[in-house]
This record gives structure tokens, sequence and C-alpha cells, in this order.
């Protein structure tokens, strides 16, 4: 009997023994992987707020504890009362941020989506386009962050379980209560949880909808830069068969010249205006922004307006055009050309040989820029107005005092009526036409002469009339020709700074 006791205790020993051994396997298990759990959320930002906010509402629980104590408490106790009341206010004072803790609020999480702002015309397409694009990186934002909320709550879970299952095994106060807050802090989580995945699903169907309306709102403005496109290929395709009706039926070059000026610039216009009123559909408020807009640009661009008014001058109120011979000065250099161009801005001229350029500048050929602005304020001399196609040249020669001057003024009249009679005849009818427009007195256009009595001789000075593009050619034919003559003649001669001396008064030579 004796021996059957022994061996039933020994088995029973050897079975404790083994389910001791189990036991405590499963225990060094569970608090390996409670430990693992640990530090994978130790960092987590979610879970410190949460403990904060628990710590939170300890403290504030410990202070209502410690001022119902203070009302109660004897007069040997209320110092210390006091000091723990000091203590935990500031601790709370550290924590306040938490007093209107949530969880959701620390989600950070975004409340609604971007507002929906309709695309009325093609220039808010980008807009439009960004806009899609916040809306996307949005949801994908709130997307993130439900996931990774939803996986802290699966470790959290997991956590609790294994603390149960701990607890179980090796049951203590501190393991129940980190078991109470784990089961309290999980069924905050997915209370949360569950509210967010909610409004997740509301955000993602108001943002589904604004990248509809969105996607829609494009696709018309895309129709709608389609139709714009294929209106003005037909503006500029019916420009090139105006212009080929032009150089067909039209044989004056000036004629056509001007004519394609105006029809580029009528075409800038119309294109301009129909893209500007074409995408908008609130044209008062178009008009609005141009006021305000045109205030600022009046004073910035002053200067680029004058030349745009010039330009309008020029086309509509004449003084200028393309082919005009001209005289501008600046800052003392005078140039001398022919218009050969007269855009929005500025005027182009060719620089000629003249007989500027042969006195002063010393320079021909050059492209000079004259902005259109300065019609207004600097004076520019046009030598081929309306009907004129001549100028006034005139040529000066000095004879000495001894020279037969009514010969020398014959000669000299002779040889300029020679060579300018053409041009006088020429420019004589023109002032005919001129005097329908212009009240002008003074028409004489022969060859006028003039004697003028200088300090070393006699200066005649012969006026004669000129094209006015080849007046430096004609002086110098008019000069080869009067010193031609005039070295023919044996009591005419040139002057040149001289002095006479006279030793005898009374034998003074006279005129």
């Amino acid at each position: 009997m004796r021996f059957l006791l022994a061996i039933f205790l020994l088995f029973g020993f050897v079975i404790a023994e083994d389910e001791f051994s189990k036991n405590l396997e499963s225990i060094y298990n569970l608090k390996e992987k409670l430990h693992k759990i640990n530090d994978e959320l130790k960092e987590n930002i979610t879970i410190k707020n949460y403990k904060n906010y628990q710590e939170y509402l300890k403290l504030k629980n410990e202070l209502k504890d410690a001022n119902d104590s203070l009302i109660k408490a004897k007069k040997t106790q209320r110092e210390q009362l006091e000091s723990k009341i000091k203590i935990l206010e500031d601790k709370l004072n550290v924590l306040k941020d938490y007093e209107t803790y949530s969880i959701v609020k620390y989600l950070n999480l975004p409340s609604e989506p971007s507002e929906y702002k309709k695309i009325s015309n093609i220039y808010l397409v980008l807009e439009g386009l960004s806009e899609r694009k916040q809306l996307l990186n949005e949801n994908k934002e709130y997307e993130s962050k439900l996931k990774d909320f939803t996986s802290l709550v699966s470790k959290v879970e997991q956590k609790t379980k294994l603390l149960q299952s701990l607890y179980e095994l090796e049951p203590s106060e501190n393991l129940n209560q980190e078991l109470a807050y784990s089961i309290k802090e999980l069924s905050d989580y997915k209370s949360t949880l569950e509210n967010i995945t909610n409004a997740y699903e509301i955000f993602k169907v108001k943002v589904a909808n604004s990248i509809k309306l969105i996607n829609a709102d494009i696709k018309k403005q895309y129709d709608s830069a389609i139709k714009f496109i294929a209106i003005i290929i037909c503006i500029f395709i019916a420009r090139y068969l105006v212009g080929l009706i032009l150089r067909k039926y039209v044989d004056d070059k000036d004629k056509v010249y001007t004519s394609f000026k105006i029809l580029n610039i009528f075409t800038f216009i119309i294109v301009t205006m129909f893209s500007l009123f074409y995408f908008v559909e609130n044209i008062s408020y178009l008009v609005s922004v141009l006021g305000f807009a045109s205030a600022g640009l009046a004073i910035a661009m002053k200067d680029m307006f004058m030349s745009l008014l010039g330009w309008v001058t020029l086309q509509f109120g004449g003084g200028f055009h393309v082919g005009d011979r001209i005289k501008a000065t600046k800052n003392g250099v005078t140039y001398v050309g022919d218009i050969i161009d007269i855009s929005l801005l500025k005027m182009t001229i060719y620089e000629d040989v003249t007989y500027t350029t042969f006195l002063t500048n010393r320079r021909a050929g050059r492209i000079i820029y004259i902005p259109n602005n300065y019609i207004f304020t600097e004076l520019i001399s046009n030598y081929n107005y309306s009907y004129m196609k001549t100028v006034w040249d005139g040529i000066d020669i000095v004879l000495d005092f001894s020279s037969n001057i009514e010969k020398a003024k014959q000669i000299i009249l002779e040889s300029a009526q020679t060579h300018t009679q053409a041009f006088s005849d020429s420019a004589k009818k023109a002032i005919q036409k001129m005097r329908n427009h212009y009240q002008m007195k003074n028409s004489g256009t022969d060859p006028k002469i003039f004697v003028m009595l200088e300090q070393y001789g006699v200066k005649i000075s012969i006026w004669y009339m000129a094209n006015s593009r080849e007046a430096l050619k004609m002086r110098s034919i008019v000069s080869e020709e009067i010193i031609k003559r005039l070295k023919e003649c044996d009591d005419i001669k040139l002057a040149f700074p001289s002095q006479t001396l006279y030793l005898d008064k009374r034998t003074n030579q006279p005129f």
C-alpha cells in the first residue's frame, strides 16, 4: 500500500513539475512579445498624447480630492495639503494643453476637403488642376493616417490580449492596473477608429464629387479652347486671303504696305479682344480688373501708351507716312533719312547720305528708331509732306570786291535754272494743290538770288528747288556748273580771307 502511495505521489510531482515548467515558458514568451510590442509603441506620438491626457485626468482628480480634503482638514494638516495642491497645480499647468484633448484632434486629420471652385474660363484651368491635385493629396493623407491608426489599434489590441493571458498566468496588482489601462485605451481607440472611418467615407465621397466637378469643368474648358483655336485659325486664314486679294488687285506698293499694316493691327486687335472676352463669363469683373490695372499701367508705361497714341495719330492724322524723308534731332545729333516702317511703338528710318551727313555726322546707312511719342514732344521735319517732293536748297559764293557782280549774278542764276527748272515747275504744281488745304501766300518756286556784303567780299546766295532725296547731288551739280562758268570770266574772282592796304586814301578804288 505504501509503495503504491509513493508511486502516486511521485507521478503527481512529475506532472506538477511539468505543468509548472510549461507555465514558466508561457510567461516568458508572453513577456517577450509584450516587451516587443511596448518597444514598438513607446515612440508613437498618439500613445504618448493619450498617456499624457490620462495623466492629466489623474492629476485633476487628485487635485479635486486634495481640495476636498483641505476643506475638512485640521489646522495641522492644512500646510501639507496646500503644498500638495501647489505641486498638483504646477503639474496640471504643464499639461494644460490636454484640457481639450481628443484623439481625433491630435491625429490632425483633414476635417473637410478643400472647397470646390468652379472653373469658369480657360485661365483657371491650371488653378483647377492644382485644386484637383490638392484634393487627391488630402484624400491620400487621410487614408494614410487612418491606416496608421488602424495599425496602432491592432497593436494595442494585441497588447491587451497578451496582458490578459499574462494576468491569468501570473496575476498581480500592477499587471491588473496595466491591463485596466490597456482595456480603456483600446476601447477609446476603437471608438475613435469607428468615428474616423465613417468620417473618412464621407470625406472620400466629397473628394470624389469635387474631383468629378473639376474634371467636368476642365473638359468643358478644353472643348471651348478647341473651338477658340478653330476660330483663331479662321481669322488668320481670312487675313491671309485678304492679303492675297490686296497683292493681286492693288498696284500701288505704298497702298499695299499701308493696307497690310492696318490689316495686321486690325487682326491683332480682333484676336486680343476675342481672347479676352471668349473665356470670361463675367465681363463686368474683367472691366473692373482692367480699370484698376490700367491706372497702374498708365503710370508705369506712360511712354509706351503715348507711343500707341502717337501711332493712332500717325495712322489717322497723317503727318508722316512710310517713304517720307524726315529729319529728327536728339541730344544735339540730327538724323535725316526715309521712314521704312511705322509700328505700334516706333518709326524706323534709314539714314541716307545728305548734306547733314556731309557736314556733321560723317556717317550714313544706319537704322534709326524713333518712338512714336516723339511727334508730341520733339520737332521732326518732313521733307515729303503731302504733294511736296521738293525742298529749297541754297549755295553761297563769295566774290572779290573787284568782281563784276552783275555778270556773276547772271551766271549763277542761269546755272541754277538750267538744272533745277523742272523741280521749280513740279513744286509750283504741288503748291497749287496744297492751296486747297493750306493758306499758302508766298508760292514762288523759281530760283532766288541774293547779294550780301561780307567782310572779305560780296556773297551771292542762290536758292533753288531740288528733289528732297537728291538735294546733295543737285547742290554738287549746280556748284560744279557755277565754278566752271565763273572760271571762264577774267573779271570775276572768288574771295578768300585777305586784307588790302591802300597807301593813298585819295586813290581809293571804287566798287
